[in-house]
């Protein structure tokens, strides 16, 4: 059982922040704020708000005569009326047609290089913060121009806003410095490589989650495997309670805290049926509660999903998984035929998997803090996440020699992390279903025989890593 906390269950004995009702709310805020920080609005709205506060406050400083005071002495500072209102509507005329110009291209160039690598690309290029703050930098300089273009006044009471002025021109030289640093980081974030790191930093940053380093003995991790299949097997006799869902979606992010404590207090307990990552049917079962769960506790069995139009990122482990896979599965179709693309999707996806192996997939029994349990959720496990990574490049990768052998080498390399005897179990079965394909595919005995010799050696160096032989010897 995953660890008790005082009022009710937690991850990893962390004692709970909140209430339930507090910890969905910051489920659906950190949603909000996984939305926000990876989308195309956010950075530039807040930076078009500064730009209006600026805008504000430069005026307001003309308007006081601070401007004129410390500036209009100097030669190179003294514009008229009509000088500056020819320099802000440069500035505002050349800046909206650059952004619309640069991005308009820029996004063609990406749905093209999209269609070797995924269509995720886009879905990079959204969230990565540089391009946010070129967008922004761009919008709230044209913003700013054209609020002080609106200031300045001739005739009789001539006004011109020195210190504005000098704002956007600073302003506008700024954005087109950046224009260069923009485009260069276009053409880098387009690359196939620079695809592939950056899905795979962003998996590499989640392992610890996923897999946090909590290692337990080989009797302990039995001993919670029985505990959890005697616990399903006592609900199955209670005749459970379905909880159906009301809507349609992938589950975004999921609460467990609020769940386990909702069962304690009646005293019962709750079957969830899926993970983030999973897509949920409306009016499917999402859940199982016991007999005392009540008809108005289904509610707020509901609110600790979130659902949402499409995967992402923000609890679902699989998801930078199956990214990975889909570049790997396109750069080995027919129309592409990149092997080096696909092994160094392999290449990562085996990071991942030594990263994983180097901790434990946390309890999917949660119980309380009189061990008695109250939740079971749905986890990525250890065999799920292998086969997840490697189980579709092997079956399109089957009569090519060079991802095979990669396959067959980064088995090889899992071979020296192994520390359980599921470790050991799951790169075998991948190593022996590599070995059943071979006769098949692989028409070259001199190819069928290099593959064999270095399955041979995978064999070898599994059955020296085996926990079992590590202790007898």
């Amino acid at each position: 059982c995953g660890d008790g906390g005082i009022g009710g269950i937690t991850a990893r004995g962390r004692a709970p922040q909140a209430g339930p009702k507090g910890e969905i709310m910051l489920s659906h805020l950190r949603y909000f704020k996984y939305q926000a920080l990876n989308s195309f609005w956010f950075t530039p709205s807040l930076m078009w708000l500064f730009a209006l506060f600026m805008a504000g406050m430069t005026l307001w400083a003309d308007h006081a005569g601070l401007g004129a005071a410390f500036l209009s002495p100097l030669p190179f500072f003294d514009v008229d009326a009509d000088g500056a209102r020819a320099i802000l509507s440069t500035i505002a005329g050349s800046l909206i047609t650059v952004t619309s110009l640069v991005f308009s291209l820029t996004l063609v160039t990406l749905t093209m290089a999209s269609s070797q690598l995924g269509p995720r690309l886009i879905g990079k290029f959204i969230s990565d913060r540089l391009v946010q703050f070129t967008l922004g930098s761009y919008v709230s300089t044209f913003s700013y121009a054209l609020i002080v273009l609106r200031s300045v006044a001739g005739g009789e009471e001539a006004f011109v806003p020195v210190l504005s002025l000098h704002f956007a021109i600073l302003g506008t030289l700024f954005c087109f410095g950046l224009l260069i640093a923009f485009i260069h980081h276009v053409a880098i974030i387009i690359q196939a490589d620079w695809v592939i790191f950056s899905v795979a930093d962003d998996l590499l940053d989640a392992m610890p989650r996923a897999f946090p380093e909590e290692k337990s003995d080989e009797e302990s991790r039995s001993a919670a495997r029985a505990k959890e299949e005697s616990t399903l097997k006592a609900l199955s006799d209670l005749a459970p309670l379905p909880v159906k869902a009301e809507k349609s979606g992938y589950v975004q992010t999921l609460s467990p805290g609020p769940l386990a404590e909702l069962a304690e207090k009646r005293d019962s307990f709750i079957r969830l049926l899926y993970r983030p990552g999973h897509y949920i049917v409306a009016g499917s079962t999402i859940a199982y509660g016991g007999p005392a769960i009540e008809e108005g506790d289904h509610e707020k069995i509901r609110a600790a999903l979130v659902l949402g139009p499409k995967r992402s990122a923000a609890q679902d482990i699989e998801f930078a998984v199956t990214a990975l896979v889909e570049i790997a599965l396109r750069a080995l179709s027919p129309g592409i035929n990149d092997p080096r693309t696909a092994i160094a999707c392999i290449d990562w996806l085996t990071a991942a998997a030594a990263r994983a192996m180097q901790g434990e997939a946390p309890p999917a029994l949660l119980c309380d803090k009189e061990n008695t349990p109250r939740l079971w959720r749905d986890i990525v496990s250890f065999e799920g996440f292998i086969d997840c990574a490697f189980n579709e490049i092997r079956q399109a990768a089957r009569d090519n020699v060079a991802v095979t052998l990669r396959l067959i080498e980064s088995i090889t390399r899992l071979g020296e992390f192994i520390r359980t005897d599921e470790h050991w179990q799951v790169l075998s079965a991948q190593a022996n279903k590599i070995e059943s394909s071979l006769e098949t595919y692989f028409a070259e005995s001199s190819d069928t025989d290099d593959l064999l010799q270095r399955l041979s050696e995978l064999r070898k160096s599994l059955e020296a890593a085996r926990p079992a032989h590590k202790h007898l010897t």
